[in-house]
């Protein structure tokens, strides 16, 4: 019967089918015998296996990344379970000593005492489910299932990886990100185009003074032709008629241009290389442009990441500060209005930490907006280290560097020859032009019937009068040229000023890291003493409330601190020109 069944289904192992079968069957009436054990101290299988992780790691902890990992479970069904764990005051979370951001779950004295009480009751459920087994059978048992186990997940890594080499997240770093948004990035994308553009004009403009060489090939039938319209009506040949054909006439000619003196052309030329080199030092300034959004948008990324840990480490302390307060409800030393105050304030930290998360959202797709990366695709950004400048550039040392690295001086600069070259240009429409001319091919009435023949000449032109045009582009160049020299002159003021406000920002900002460290520390140590003297018995919990308060802008303040002078980093590198070295 088996045989004929697994014959009828194709690929069917009836004996794989029946053990995979007795595996699952067996593990669900497991796990029904001891959900009933369990349920009865009102905990679940997985919140009984975190908090035996945990009893195990003591006062050391282990981060939720370290439990999902253990317990194979996604972050998010960690973070949830935790959460329940926490508000039944089995478990605290703490900030790892090492490292603040990293948030470590550990055992409470009331999980310790639920988990010591329980486990003779949870080994006695096992031992009872196995008590059909001696203890060959049990060793049998126990290495047929590690083997499947071993097997099953060794599968899983190799799925795992091939899925991972498909959609991992993308680390990327600030530089990376530079390089990125300079690739990707329409602004460059249009300015290396117009670098082109420049560059096609340029090689119209140098035309002018080079060789034209060009050839024509004609047959022609004359039909009819009047030598008289010609002067030849009266030649003194007898029986002579002015009106002749038909006959052909074929003629293949090479013609020959060169322009001697031109002076309109040659300062047109030199304004269309100038232009060409505008448009490269425009390419350089986009890049630079580039980097200096792609590098903020990278900050604000970091900046807001660096609130949310913040907002979790706020979270979590309120959650500790809600526990003492209901303890010390529950043993009479404070009132319910104190465990009122700790809830209120315990709903605000975690409004504060999903308005951040939010934000989180939103800078992560403007950075990849800027950088040019898929919206879906998943990036996580490793923590900019501390960057100490112990010293920084003299202002007038950093200004003259600047004065020669900035794209836009650069740029005024060299516009400003554009506008001159064009001036000389304009003023040359009045002088005469000199060109030399020559042809020469094979002339006839067929193909094959040919004589050479071929000229050789000059031509001198004198613009005498052209309705006042030459005059025109004269005023009007002239005017573009006193404005390029006017923005040049800005330009360079405006430089000075970025370098110094730059400088002078940036020695600020150093100062307000200095003292948001050290207003966090204070803040900490306030913080402390007011939990001190509530566990004490000495006043209400309001002095907590507020020291946490002011723990929670410490750190909001810190946050914003480091992403000031991050960003200060950042436009004294572009008041420079040298953003896209930034790191």
């Amino acid at each position: 019967m088996r045989g004929a069944f697994a014959r009828r289904l194709k690929g069917l192992d009836t004996l794989s089918a029946e053990a995979c079968f007795n595996v699952v069957q067996t593990y669900y009436l497991a796990e029904s015998a001891m959900l009933e054990q369990i349920q009865k101290i009102g905990a679940t299988l997985s919140g009984l296996n975190v908090l035996l992780i945990l009893r195990h790691h003591g006062e050391k902890g282990c981060s939720q990344n370290a439990l999902s990992h253990l317990l194979i479970v996604s972050r998010a069904n960690i973070t949830g379970l935790i959460d329940s764990l926490v508000r039944k005051g089995l478990v605290k979370r703490e900030g790892a000593a090492e490292d603040r951001r990293i948030v470590m779950a550990r055992i409470t004295k009331k999980g310790e005492k639920l988990v010591d009480s329980y486990m003779p009751t949870h080994f006695g459920t096992m031992r009872s489910m196995t008590s059909s087994l001696g203890a060959d059978e049990k060793k049998t048992l126990i290495r047929i299932l590690t083997k499947m186990r071993h097997h099953i997940v060794h599968t899983a890594v190799v799925v795992i990886l091939l899925a991972a080499s498909v959609r991992a997240d993308t680390t990327l770093s600030i530089g990376q990100a530079i390089d990125l948004a300079i690739q990707n990035n329409l602004t460059s994308k249009l300015a290396k185009a117009g670098t082109e553009v420049a560059r096609g004009k340029a090689i119209q403009d140098t035309a002018g003074l080079l060789p034209q060489l060009s050839g024509a090939l004609s047959q022609t039938r004359v039909f009819k032709t009047n030598l008289a319209a010609e002067g030849f009506s009266a030649l003194p040949i007898p029986g002579f008629y002015p009106v002749i054909g038909p006959y052909n006439v074929f003629d293949a000619r090479i013609y020959l241009t060169q322009t001697l003196f031109n002076a309109n052309n040659f300062w047109t030329m030199r304004a269309g290389r100038a232009g060409r080199h505008i448009a490269e030092l425009q390419e350089s300034l986009a890049r630079e442009q580039v980097a200096t959004a792609a590098a903020l948008a990278y900050l604000e990324a970091q900046r807001a990441q660096r609130a949310v840990a913040a907002a979790q480490a706020d979270l979590t302390l309120s959650d500790s500060l809600l526990k003492l307060a209901r303890d010390q409800h529950g043993a009479g030393i404070s009132t319910g209005i104190d465990v009122a105050r700790a809830e209120t304030e315990r709903a605000q930290e975690n409004l504060r930490l999903i308005r951040a998360q939010v934000a989180v959202h939103q800078a992560d797709l403007r950075l990849k907006r800027v950088v040019g990366l898929p919206l879906d695709k998943p990036v996580s950004l490793p923590d900019l280290p501390r960057v100490e400048l112990t010293q920084l550039p003299a202002e007038d040392q950093a200004v003259g560097q600047a004065g020669h690295d900035r794209f836009e001086l650069q740029i005024d600069k060299e516009n400003v020859e554009a506008t001159q070259d064009s001036l000389r240009a304009s003023k040359a429409e009045h002088l005469p032009t000199i060109t030399a001319l020559a042809d020469y091919g094979h002339s006839g009435t067929t193909i094959n019937n040919t004589a050479r023949t071929g000229s050789i000449g000059g031509r001198l032109d004198l613009p005498i009068f052209a309705g006042g045009v030459a005059h025109g582009h004269v005023v009007e160049d002239t005017s573009r040229e006193k404005d390029a020299e006017d923005l040049y002159q800005d330009t360079n003021a405006q430089v000075e000023e970025d370098v110094r406000l730059a400088l002078q920002t940036l020695t600020a900002e150093i100062e307000e890291t200095h003292t948001a460290d050290q207003a966090v520390d204070l803040s900490r140590k306030e913080l402390k003493m007011a939990q001190d003297r509530f566990s004490a018995g000495v006043g209400d919990n309001i002095q907590v409330l507020n020291a946490q308060t002011a723990l929670a802008r410490a750190l909001d303040d810190q946050v914003d601190a480091f992403a000031r002078y991050d960003i200060a980093r950042v436009n004294l590198a572009a008041s420079l020109g040298h953003m896209q070295d930034f790191k």
